[in-house]
């Protein structure tokens, strides 16, 4: 909550699948064109707070301008969430635990994931991927813009999130 209150940039970035992946450089110039604007309007002096929504893990950005961005440590504080977060982890059990629509059958069963409910008998239950939707929620509450891949549902989807002021409430 603290670090989401702070004013920050969001990067959504998709650059592994389909259509994508052709495409780094047009992705990257953009971004890095947003970046300057935000550094020029908090004044080029103070460490921009950068989160990075992206579909490359982190093992993977040596070579690649987000590498670059990452080992600019006196410009960029640059923050991910990954699936193996604890916080994500937590969320995401919760959320099965009391089956907000999840256990409707939409989603597959995962017969290895077993939440202990709170009469400590245990239910089975698919614990179900929340990561892009806590990310787009996190890059709508991006006070210091946003730079998102062109094309994307994704990037679509926090436009919307940010139009609508969702953080705000």
């Amino acid at each position: 909550k603290e670090k989401i209150r702070r004013p920050f940039f969001c990067a959504q970035l998709r650059l592994l699948d389909g259509q994508f992946k052709n495409h780094w450089s047009k992705t990257f110039s953009s971004l890095e064109s947003q970046l300057k604007f935000a550094q020029e309007q908090r004044g080029s002096s103070e460490v921009l707070p950068l989160f990075v929504m992206t579909d490359l893990a982190r093992s993977n950005w040596t070579n690649t301008y987000l590498g670059e961005l990452d080992m600019q440590r006196s410009a960029y504080e640059v923050h991910v969430l990954e699936e193996g977060n604890a916080l994500i982890q937590k969320a995401a059990k919760e959320l099965a635990r009391h089956d907000y629509g999840i256990r409707s059958g939409f989603l597959p069963d995962d017969e290895s994931t077993i939440i202990e409910d709170q009469k400590h008998s245990t239910v089975r239950a698919s614990a179900p991927d929340i990561l892009l939707y806590i990310e787009e929620v996190i890059c709508s509450c991006a006070t210091l813009g946003f730079s998102g891949t062109s094309g994307s549902t994704l990037s679509e989807n926090i436009l919307l999130l940010r139009e609508e002021n969702t953080c705000n409430g």
